[in-house]
């Protein structure tokens, strides 16, 4: 599983074109290029599938550098082959997971889960969480509601549930967090505050929004900002209350919600590709990366834009023959 589909329209001139000339721009030292090579290798597109030469282009990205490389080579040697390469994975894993790569750290969490090693699991889901990543926040808080490899403590794993759902939102996908938060509420803050009780139904489906709401309720004293995100969860969720609160805080502490401008990705391209008709080498490339990021893992599913992606690596390797004056880059 996991292979890339790239489209059964791109002819077979154009798959070894895009091979070769990803493998003239590996050879130049582009790391996009050597893992693009790699995943060419692997899945067999413009070339034989060779594993062999799949990991001898992932090793070269992963000496240059390139976290990403190291994580699929971890993937390749725990996966893909015979589990007493499983050393290796770990090797080149934690390569990455000391540049805090996220996917390597999942990937060490997972290895060290299964070989039972729960204090190494718990430190690699204490890092990816603090790097904000909500699978090992989840996982983190499991740590120390179960007491895996570090100390059992209900409230710091509350407090880690609550992260995950701030973080990430709630849906009916993380019900089974909010039905710990309300158990660990439920357990612990019914005696320090009897407004609290006031909020809290028994049912399953209202435990939810209850919980929700004695977050809120908790957070009003310090933090209106967090308190009016779960007050307007909690209303989501049904909670007629919540919806008034929401409206009070709207009303009285005049909190507006702030919206980013987020994507920014089409005016790069734009400004890129101005900069590489002006002869901007690096330009060029960054616009080669990123038509081949789309594609840079196996897992990642994206279509490649094969097209785009030649043409803007072919104009790479051009600069930069003129800048060496060796026509046979």
């Amino acid at each position: 599983g996991g292979e890339i589909m790239y489209g059964e329209e791109i002819s077979d001139e154009v798959k070894e074109d895009y091979f070769e000339t990803n493998l003239k721009a590996a050879k130049i030292g582009l790391v996009e290029s050597m893992c693009e090579v790699a995943n060419l290798y692997y899945i067999g597109f413009g070339v034989e599938k060779n594993l062999d030469e799949a990991i001898k282009w992932l090793e070269k990205a992963v000496d240059e550098g390139d976290e990403s490389a190291a994580v699929t080579l971890g993937r390749l040697y725990s996966v893909y082959i015979e589990n007493e390469n499983i050393e290796k994975a770990i090797f080149y894993l934690l390569k990455a997971t000391d540049k805090n790569h996220i996917a390597a750290i999942r990937k060490l969490t997972e290895i060290y889960e299964s070989q039972n090693e729960f204090e190494k699991m718990f430190e690699c889901c204490q890092r990816g969480a603090n790097l904000g990543n909500g699978r090992l926040m989840g996982k983190l808080a499991d740590c120390y509601f179960f007491g895996r490899g570090v100390q059992q403590d209900a409230l710091k794993a509350l407090e880690w549930y609550i992260k995950v759902i701030e973080v990430y939102g709630w849906d009916s996908f993380n019900n089974n967090i909010m039905r710990m938060i309300t158990k660990i509420y439920n357990k612990h803050f019914k005696f320090r505050d009897k407004k609290f009780l006031k909020y809290y139904v028994t049912t399953e489906k209202l435990g939810h929004f209850n919980a929700m709401f004695g977050i809120a309720a908790e957070l009003y004293k310090t933090d209106r900002v967090r308190a009016l995100k779960w007050y307007k969860m909690a209303a989501d969720a049904g909670d007629y209350d919540a919806a008034v609160a929401v409206y009070y805080i709207k009303e009285n502490d005049l909190y507006e919600d702030t919206f980013v401008d987020s994507d920014r990705y089409h005016s790069a391209l734009e400004w890129y590709e101005k900069a590489a008709h002006f002869g901007n080498i690096s330009a060029a490339k960054n616009l080669a990366i990123l038509n081949l990021k789309g594609f840079d893992s196996y897992y990642g599913g994206y279509l490649p834009d094969v097209k785009n992606s030649l043409s803007w690596l072919k104009k790479v390797l051009k600069l930069e023959a003129e800048r060496v004056g060796n026509k046979d880059v």
